[in-house]
Parts: C-alpha cells; structure tokens; sequence
C-alpha cells in the first residue's frame, strides 16, 4: 500500500476548495425554488375534490328533498364525507426504506378505517332518520358512488394533463 505525502493530501484538497467554493458560494446565495410546483398541484388538486364533494352533496341532497327534521342527520353525513378529503397525502422521500415506508402506510390504512368507521356511522344515523323513498334514493347513490368516483377522477386527470405544459 503507498501512502500519499501529507503536503501533496493538504494540496489536493485545498486545490478542491479553491475550485467548489465560488459554486458553493452561489448556491448559498440562489434564491429558493418558486413556490408552486407539487404543493400548489395537491392544492389545486383538493381544492377540485372539495368542489366535486360539495357539487356530488348538493345534488344528493336536492334528490333526497330534506326537511327540517332530517337536517342535523344531513350535517353529520356532510361532515364524516367532508373529513373524508382531508386525510393528508403521503410523499414517501429518498431517505425512507421499505420498513418505514410500510410503517406509513399501516399508519394511514388505521386514519382511513377510522374514518370509514365515522362516515358509517353517520350514513346509518341519515339513513335511520330517512323515510323509505328517500332512503331508496340514498341507496342508489351509494350504490352508483364507485362509478361518480372514478368517472370524476377521469376528469380531473384529463384536465390536469391538459394544464401541463409539454416538454
């Protein structure tokens, strides 16, 4: 094994600095990213979802013809769906492995059981305080729910991909 002079080790590496200072320099000195890019897409991208959520509930409750005494039942479905959008999006990074990246993801199935548990809850209370044709309308909404989804989210997506500039 040879072994390098300390003066020629001390050179190189003073040589290194003298080099990669003025860039780090200016890095330090660049102004940060612009804001926008994934955060103001996920943004925008909840900001339709709670659009479409409010569009899909007005349209529901026009066909279900509430009345008075159904409405708390109402506010609490409104709510449980509501919440429904405001479980965060997960951005796994470089730095995660496979065991915390599953960790994660048995973390958020536990945040979407519970409030699946919720929104249950609250359909069952709606349901209970409907009478029978109202509740055969909610039924079909349930029912054709999968279907508005996906469509919806067709939608989104075409839209989004047609707002990105090419390149």
């Amino acid at each position: 094994m040879t072994t390098v002079p300390v003066l020629t080790r001390s050179l190189a590496i003073s040589m290194m600095l003298a080099f990669t200072a003025p860039l780090l320099a200016q890095a330090a000195d660049a102004p940060p990213p612009p804001a926008g890019g994934k955060e103001l897409r996920a943004e925008k991208w909840q900001e339709k979802r709670a659009a479409h959520l409010t569009a899909d509930l007005n349209e529901l409750a026009n066909r279900l013809q509430l009345t008075a005494s159904q409405q708390a039942a109402w506010d609490q479905y409104k709510a449980a769906r509501a919440e429904m959008l405001k479980l965060p999006h997960y951005h796994m990074t470089p730095q995660e492995n496979a065991a915390d990246i599953a960790k994660m993801r048995a973390m958020r199935a536990e945040q979407m059981a519970q409030l699946l548990d919720n929104l249950s809850t609250a359909t069952g209370q709606l349901r209970a305080a409907l009478q029978p044709n109202q509740q055969q309308v909610l039924d079909e909404y349930a029912h054709q729910q999968p279907k508005r989804m996906r469509e919806a989210m067709k939608k989104m997506r075409e839209h989004r991909h047609r707002e990105q500039p090419a390149g």
